[in-house]
């Protein structure tokens, strides 16, 4: 193993054992001073007949994510003899999430590989496509956001007491201007470097993915599968209210689990499994902190709400490894490493191969 590779095992170690160390803390402080006997009742009070419902619209939203990714990658240079369908590309986004939930943001990597083992594009150019939907959705959650500051002007005080929460577009401003950074940095290492024309090859596969989302001849498709992702998330979020009943018992509609919802997703951006306690203590605070709700019950929506999500994910990305005949494996973070070492001399795949994807 070279230098490099045990550097960057070492690396992702200890950033996995400080997630992990996120995740445990935030969720002992949501369960903190809670009691546990109400909390039992109140999972125990659970309306099942809304499980069926509530799977089918979070199967919905990844598979209209799916479908606006494929879309993205249609728009790449060659697309034409590297299409990929939308059920593919479904069981790559199910083992990215099912991934996240053991090492955060590894996922991201893993439906990256296997989207690029699939279609055959090189997997920077996949990667790009992956970082172009990741900006459309910080758009689209600041703009959320912004619509919380709105809804919720005269309670948002009380939750910014407990917690700094970012003012609308803040971190949409330092997400772009990192990224800003990052591009320039590579441009200069790539001119500075003796094996400039190699990197100069990687950085233009990485930046036609990124291009995907003004190069796209859909951008009204981009657009609408976007807004019917967000209105499934609000479906994602209300359903678990129905279940606990908090609908009639605290008088919780559609505009407060539109807020809900994306004051959790905040909880999700953070690097920690899954969102696990991070996800937990946001949506905890926020139910007893804005809406009054009992520690309890503010408690068991947090973690019904990311229990079935996890199940969910974890059921789909597992079906999905072996549907597309991939072992675990072959998704690990060092395969993952090298795969994209490998990327920096691949050669055009044989017809054949191609084809024995599809």
């Amino acid at each position: 193993m070279s230098r490099i590779q045990t550097s960057a095992r070492i690396r992702s170690l200890v950033t996995e054992l400080a997630s992990y160390g996120l995740a445990i803390g935030l969720l002992y402080l949501a369960l903190r001073g809670v009691d546990l006997r109400l909390l039992g009742q109140a999972l125990r009070s659970v309306n099942p007949a809304w499980l069926v419902p509530l799977a089918v619209v979070v199967y919905a939203s990844h598979w209209l994510r799916a479908w606006r990714w494929r879309i993205m990658i249609d728009s790449l240079p060659n697309s034409a003899s590297h299409r990929i369908s939308t059920a593919k590309l479904f069981g790559a986004l199910m083992a990215g999430y099912m991934t996240n939930y053991v090492a955060p943001r590894v996922g991201e990597l893993v439906r990256t590989s296997i989207a690029s083992r699939l279609s055959g594009q090189r997997f920077l150019s996949i990667l790009g496509t992956v970082v172009a939907e990741r900006i459309l959705d910080m758009v689209s959650l600041a703009l959320a956001l912004v619509s919380v500051y709105f809804l919720l002007a005269d309670r948002l005080h009380v939750l910014a007491s407990q917690i700094a929460l970012p003012k609308p577009g803040i971190g949409l401003l330092v997400a772009a201007g990192i990224l800003v950074i990052a591009v320039v940095v590579v441009v200069i290492l790539a001119r500075r470097s003796r094996a400039g024309d190699k990197v100069r090859k990687l950085i233009r596969s990485f930046t036609e993915g990124i291009q995907t989302i003004v190069r796209s001849p859909k951008p009204h498709a981009l657009l609408l599968t976007t807004i019917a992702m967000w209105a499934c998330y609000l479906l994602m979020a209300y359903i678990p209210l129905r279940m606990l009943g908090m609908v009639g018992e605290f008088g919780l509609g559609l505009r407060d689990a539109w807020s809900l919802m994306n004051l959790g997703a905040l909880g999700v951006v953070v690097p920690a499994p899954g969102g696990t306690g991070t996800y937990h203590y946001i949506t905890q605070i926020s139910l007893t902190q804005i809406w009054d709700v009992p520690a309890a019950s503010a408690a068991a929506y947090a973690i019904l709400t990311h229990a079935i999500q996890m199940l969910l994910y974890a059921g789909a990305g597992f079906a999905s490894l072996l549907v597309l005949g991939i072992g675990i494996r072959s998704i690990l973070p060092t395969q993952l490493l090298q795969q994209s070492e490998s990327d920096q001399n691949q050669r055009p795949e044989r017809p054949e191969s191609r084809q024995s994807d599809r």
